[in-house]
């Protein structure tokens, strides 16, 4: 179990389902999509940011409340392929996430 995850308090549910992420990664396996969501205050971008390194992918954040169009959605992602290539690993974390059914 990671040191980050160690830390969450309760959750125990939670913790079993990340055991089982961190397995999947030390395994080498691919994983397309990984949704966390929880309520606010309880780790999640911390959690994508500790993935993120496990795997030795890049982090690309996005903060939906700032996406005003496909545009600002698109450009970021691309930004980072165009100086890492397309053989880096990627995730892209976009927070605020409700936000976007609002525009």
């Amino acid at each position: 179990m990671s040191q980050i995850i160690r830390t969450f308090i309760g959750q125990e549910k939670a913790k079993k389902k990340l055991d089982l992420l961190y397995l999947t990664i030390e395994q080498n396996k691919q994983f397309p999509n990984l949704l966390i969501h929880a309520s606010y205050g309880n780790g999640k971008t911390m959690l994508a940011y500790e993935i993120a390194q496990k795997i030795g992918a890049e982090l690309i954040y996005l903060n939906a409340t700032t996406i005003e169009n496909s545009i600002t959605f698109r450009q970021p992602i691309k930004n980072a392929i165009k100086h890492s290539g397309f053989d880096k690993r990627y995730i892209v974390l976009i927070d605020e996430a409700q936000a976007l059914s609002k525009k």
